[in-house]
């Protein structure tokens, strides 16, 4: 990609450019620069974050975090993918958890309904956490903008990005996960899949 912007870029606009080709969480502008108004473009940066997947114990309302544990089924040689939620330990979930509180945002995943009940007794053949008990959260955009206002104290910001996207995975906040197949596009029902294959994408929640 940095590639390409320099391709796409030629004489007297190159001439005025500074690239700095690195993570902007590795990025430190100088003190008298540090000072000057920045402004912040961010065009389909959000959506490719990403985010952690949270639940609200139904036992005693604890916070848990989901991990993905990997095995390898001896019979196809096959990796299989498998979600374990343990007792909060990421302290980036539980400052985005934190800040989610701070502005009134309660979890969705807190509501309960009468499929819960019908998913209950599903969930008896194995089939695991009933996906609408379970939260996605935007834990890496929150670390990008907390970096952005802590690196530029004096900003402009603006971001383009999905506000909604179709055929979503089941569960609140969930990703749009797709992948190309003899050049046609096509969604999946899950995320636990071989990684580099499919494309995960958040909608954003600007609200």
């Amino acid at each position: 990609l940095h590639r390409k912007q320099l391709d796409n870029l030629s004489g007297e606009a190159k001439a005025k450019c500074t690239f700095h080709n690195k993570s902007i969480f590795d990025y430190q502008p100088n003190t008298l620069s540090k000072n000057e108004h920045w402004f912040i473009l961010g065009m389909e940066v959000l959506d490719n974050l990403p985010h952690d997947k949270i639940m609200y114990s139904p036992e005693d309302g604890q916070l848990l975090q989901c991990e993905v544990h990997t095995n390898e089924r001896a019979k196809y040689g096959q990796l299989d993918y498998q979600e374990v939620f343990v007792p909060l330990k990421d302290r980036l979930i539980l400052e985005t958890a934190r800040v989610l509180d701070a502005i009134g945002h309660k979890s969705p995943s807190l509501k309960g309904s009468i499929w819960d009940l019908f998913y209950q007794d599903l969930a008896k053949g194995n089939l695991g956490v009933n996906p609408w008990r379970t939260e996605f959260i935007p834990t890496m955009a929150f670390q990008l903008l907390r970096q952005l206002v802590q690196t530029f104290p004096r900003h402009t910001m603006l971001f383009g990005d999905f506000s909604w996207l179709p055929e979503r995975i089941p569960g609140h906040n969930a990703p749009l996960v797709q992948s190309c197949l003899r050049g046609e596009t096509l969604a999946v029902e899950r995320y636990l899949l071989q990684r580099g294959y499919f494309d995960i994408m958040f909608q954003t929640d600007f609200g």
